[in-house]
């Protein structure tokens, strides 16, 4: 759980990177910061693929295209939970 830490962008980006993130089934990235370049680092992130919950809610400044990057990410196929809420969104489609 790495809600509330404000990881930012480079956190964000770093964490994309590490391949411990594989063995992962849930993220809990709540209000940390993020913006579209952080959760586009996480939508492309090789280590996602066995990801079945992740919350990023709470990321005013990410963005539709952010939220969109994470909803058609490959790697994220066996997610079952997304939690995106506050993130700047708006309605449509995606």
């Amino acid at each position: 759980n790495l809600a509330g830490c404000r990881l930012g962008d480079k956190g964000g980006e770093q964490l994309a990177k590490w391949p411990g993130l594989a063995a992962c089934r849930v993220l809990l990235l709540s209000d940390n910061g993020l913006t579209r370049k952080g959760l586009q680092a996480l939508a492309d992130s090789p280590h996602l693929s066995g990801l079945l919950e992740l919350n990023v809610s709470n990321n005013s400044r990410a963005g539709s295209a952010a939220v969109a990057a994470l909803l058609h990410s490959p790697l994220m196929g066996r997610l079952q939970s997304l939690g995106v809420a506050g993130c700047g969104a708006r309605p449509g489609p995606l």
